[in-house]
């Protein structure tokens, strides 16, 4: 059996990643589809509206066939090391290919432009370190340094992913064929739909979710909906910082800046501007707009907060260097299959359940949970948790 790797968010999954599964088993040519998939936090620095495994069914649901969690730690990273891990993860599965959707939509220019980087990686790390001190952020930066060696538009954040996926294939020499092909529908950033596909990003449907749920009826399967509404009744509500902002708030102002110095990525004096906003700030947007600036961004801005919710820090965070453990979440009767056929050559251990893994970082991963679940009322609270304890979601 042939399979190959996507790597996914869901939040929640929509047409256009129908169209990303899709297109993954129809170039790949592949006889099983694995996703990695991050857990409750994700890579913007947000937190998932619905849990991973209502995610994970969703993505079952869709034809995925195996869902691996991408743990928190490197789930909430930036794009390099997100991508990193996750790849990391699909070459121990034994996938032949990755599969990704990209405004560029050219696989060659992609290999090129990582193979450019890696035999010129400390002169091109030197491009990135000097347009940071200039003032440029991390992700402006990358994107100016490596638009000297490509003529794809890293400033569009597929693009800038993709390209991550496929440097992390190269510098490791895995064994990956990158695929990727043209994203149909709107932009990442766009709240409204495109008519010809019934495609939307997932930013504009959350938004919808909250407001008039318009985007969620039109650009989304029927079983995304109907998990959604089981979900919101199972466990009292959908995840968002407006629900977290009271904890972050008092986390933030129950620190000095001794404190907050220690939290992973706060730096350069962000912490006086964090106490400073969470004195005055009446919800999660007003105290973001008080602390943003043109250094530190909307979404880096996320993952300090998401840090500092979690209580990451930099002393912790330096012990995660890529992922030791397959936390499977899900998977198909073709899954199963696979599974029985490659479990023996993989070197991380296959979790299923909580009993079987008390290793430091799984045990880690189930405390962040925890604070994902504790906006729920303590009875729903307890009952989610308790998933983290028994065995994976099985489609037949």
């Amino acid at each position: 059996m042939k399979a190959v790797g996507i790597v996914v968010e869901y939040n929640p999954l929509h047409n256009g990643h129908l169209y990303h599964i899709q297109k993954a088993k129809e170039l790949s040519g592949a006889d099983v589809v694995i996703a990695v998939m991050s857990g409750n936090f994700l890579q913007r620095g947000e937190m998932a509206i619905v849990d991973k495994w209502a995610r994970a069914q969703m993505a079952l649901t869709a034809g995925v066939d195996i869902v691996v969690e991408l743990p928190i730690v490197f789930a909430t990273q930036k794009a390099d090391t997100f991508a990193s891990a996750a790849v990391s993860l699909l070459q121990e599965m034994q996938c032949t290919s990755i599969a990704f959707g990209s405004e560029h939509g050219d696989s060659a220019s992609f290999i090129y432009a990582a193979k450019a980087i890696e035999n010129n990686r400390s002169s091109f790390e030197e491009v990135v370190k000097r347009l940071v001190k200039e003032g440029k952020s991390y992700a402006a930066a990358t994107g100016i340094a490596l638009q000297t060696v490509s003529d794809i538009e890293f400033g569009l954040p597929n693009n800038i992913l993709g390209f991550q996926y496929v440097l992390s294939i190269v510098k490791n020499k895995w064994p990956i064929t990158p695929i990727t092909f043209m994203r149909k529908g709107t932009g990442y950033y766009d709240l409204h739909a495109d008519e010809e596909s019934d495609i939307a990003s997932a930013t504009g449907i959350r938004q919808s979710i909250f407001t008039d749920g318009k985007l969620l009826e039109e650009c989304t399967p029927g079983f995304v909906q109907a998990e959604i509404e089981y979900y919101q009744r199972k466990a009292g509500c959908l995840h968002s910082w407006d629900t977290y902002w009271p904890i972050l708030q008092y986390k933030i102002l129950s620190s000095s800046a001794e404190q907050l110095q220690r939290i992973y990525t706060v730096n350069e004096g962000i912490e006086n501007r964090l106490l400073q906003a969470a004195e005055s700030a009446t919800s999660f947007t007003e105290f973001m707009e008080s602390v943003k600036t043109k250094r530190y961004t909307w979404t880096r801005l996320q993952r300090i907060c998401c840090y500092i919710l979690l209580s990451l820090e930099t002393s912790s965070m330096a012990g995660y260097t890529k992922p030791n453990y397959l936390r499977l979440l899900g998977m198909s009767t073709a899954g199963q299959q696979y599974l029985r056929q490659y479990k023996k050559s993989f070197s991380l251990p296959i979790v299923t359940k909580l009993s079987d893994y008390k290793e430091k970082e799984y045990l880690e991963n189930i405390r962040l949970s925890k604070i994902y679940y504790q906006v729920l009322q303590y009875d729903k609270r307890e009952k989610m948790l308790q998933q983290e304890y028994t065995a994976p979601i099985f489609r037949r």
